[in-house]
């Protein structure tokens, strides 16, 4: 036997011995039937049997009879195939599943009968699990970008409502206004007052959802507030619900418009309520915990996040739901028993205060859903106080009202002028500042719709206030704050009216912005 024989023969040993891959050998006795040869020291150390162990052995003999038919069926492909197949297959050594990329390659004698199959296993468990949360990230992202998609459509759905809204609210309430309070056409008004603003609760919630509601946010202590709305979410609830009230934290304090928390609260004690059949339980528990990379020293930054979770012993919610729960209009309710949009604009509220949310649930079980907030570390204690209510004083200055709506428009003329006011009113921004270069008087406040064609009303004040540094300006829209330019600064803030609004609301702070004393 020559030499070159041998090294070569130990060369391919080693390879055999060493290579990273499970190596096996199966002889093919005929179709169907198979015995084992060899398996190298990989697949040994894997399989925790022995090479010797195999040797002579048939699939059946040495694997469990679902796994050895499984194995058998790949035999068999490759046989009748008469060339390399390949497959994946799971596999569990050693108590732990792993999955495994399996190449079979016939082996023939000379009259092409294939007589052998000589198999190679590579691990691919780790690729399969970065393939997997790859999929998970598709799809998150797929859920995002459909959210982000019905989000718009709610803003823009709200925008358009809530001029009709105003129109609606605005009308109602002048009529009631001129009307005796005693006689059925009052109480005709009144009943179409009420419904609007019912319905401007509505678009609250789509915008909400959309993340597009105005906000006045202020430093809160969580626990403060949850407890102070505890004797209205029972009558809430009803008396066959027992709430129960974990504060799991001291001292959380969060930068949100308090309004939002109850919000948040109501929709999702309602959801719980709705979910018991009889006689249940809720809880609410608020926790805090710390984010290392997010803790900051200075007053008013991120100290770590704070929880506020409600658990109900309900009918749970199915898992192919799951995904849908917080997008508007979807509900599991039956038919007419809910909107769709509490669990949607509880899910806008969290997003638009840089928060998450989460839920936990099976088909009858108990559900639980996890907002987590950004807490706020404060080091001395303010005290909130309401600014006194004001009575609004008879007007006598001369308004610059800009609104492409005609019927707003019309509106808000008649409103103002009946305080006192002189209106200069415009549907287009562009005619507005044609007439306001060659008004002889003073323009003391810029009254003005946000969203509007040809200029909007951010570059309309803009232009304006280069002239007249001093002009107030007001900002109203049925949409959001988030398209007005933030380099203007009005007084040191932003005016803002969201519709739909009553005459009241929209009197109170031309009077406020008109009479405020220049610090």
């Amino acid at each position: 036997m020559s030499m070159n024989y041998i090294e070569g023969k130990e060369f391919l040993k080693n390879i055999y011995d060493k290579v990273n891959y499970s190596i096996f050998v199966v002889d093919v006795l005929s179709e169907g039937a198979y015995r084992f040869k060899s398996i190298n020291p990989l697949h040994e150390t894997l399989s925790d049997i022995t090479s010797q162990e195999v040797y002579g052995k048939t699939p059946e003999q040495i694997l469990s009879p679902a796994a050895a038919k499984s194995i058998m069926q790949h035999y068999d492909d490759c046989v009748r195939a008469g060339h390399s197949i390949q497959y994946e297959v799971s596999l569990t050594f050693k108590g732990e599943n792993s999955f495994w990329e399996t190449e079979l390659n016939p082996v023939c004698q000379k009259d092409g009968t294939i007589f052998r199959i000589i198999g190679t296993s590579i691990n691919i468990t780790e690729r399969k699990q970065i393939e997997e949360e790859r999929a998970k990230l598709a799809v998150q992202l797929q859920q995002s970008q459909n959210m982000e998609i019905i989000g718009r459509l709610a803003g823009g759905i709200a925008h358009n409502f809530n001029n009709m809204l105003t129109v609606i609210l605005g009308q109602a309430e002048m009529a009631m206004e001129e009307s005796d309070p005693a006689t059925p056409t009052y109480t005709d008004f009144d009943v179409i007052r009420q419904a609007a603003t019912r319905s401007a609760t509505l678009t609250q919630q789509l915008l909400a959802f959309a993340q597009k509601q105005t906000i006045t946010p202020q430093i809160i202590e969580l626990n403060t507030a949850v407890a102070q709305m505890l004797p209205m979410l029972r009558h809430l609830i009803g008396e066959h619900i027992t709430l129960i009230w974990i504060p799991g934290c001291k001292n959380c304090h969060l930068n949100i418009d308090p309004s939002q928390i109850e919000q948040i609260l109501v929709n999702l004690c309602i959801n719980a309520r709705d979910a018991i059949t009889g006689n249940g339980r809720i809880t609410i528990e608020s926790k805090s915990f710390s984010v290392p990379e997010v803790i900051h020293d200075a007053d008013g930054l991120p100290a770590g996040y704070v929880s506020l979770s409600v658990h109900d012993n309900g009918c749970g919610i199915e898992q192919d739901d799951l995904q849908h729960i917080f997008e508007p209009f979807f509900t599991t309710k039956k038919s007419r028993n809910g909107t769709g949009l509490g669990l949607s604009s509880v899910y806008g509220i969290v997003k638009q205060n840089n928060g998450t949310i989460d839920c936990l649930s099976e088909t009858e079980k108990e559900t639980t859903i996890t907002i987590r907030l950004p807490l706020y570390r404060v080091q001395s204690k303010t005290e909130q106080e309401a600014p006194p209510e004001e009575s609004i004083k008879k007007g006598h200055q001369t308004i610059l009202l800009v609104e492409d709506e005609p019927t707003i428009l019309k509106m808000c003329k008649l409103i103002l002028e009946r305080c006192g006011y002189t209106v200069l009113a415009f549907e287009r921004a562009v005619d507005a500042l044609e007439i306001e270069e060659g008004f002889h008087g003073t323009i003391d406040l810029l009254v003005t719709d946000v969203m509007m064609p040809e200029m909007n009303g951010s570059e309309l004040a803009k232009k304006l206030l280069s002239a007249h540094p001093d002009l107030k300006i007001l900002f109203i829209s049925g949409y959001t704050t988030d398209v007005i330019d933030q380099s203007i600064e009005l007084d040191h803030q932003l005016n803002f009216l969201q519709k739909p609004f009553n005459h009241k609301a929209l009197t109170t702070i031309v009077s406020t912005i008109l009479n405020a004393e220049v610090a």
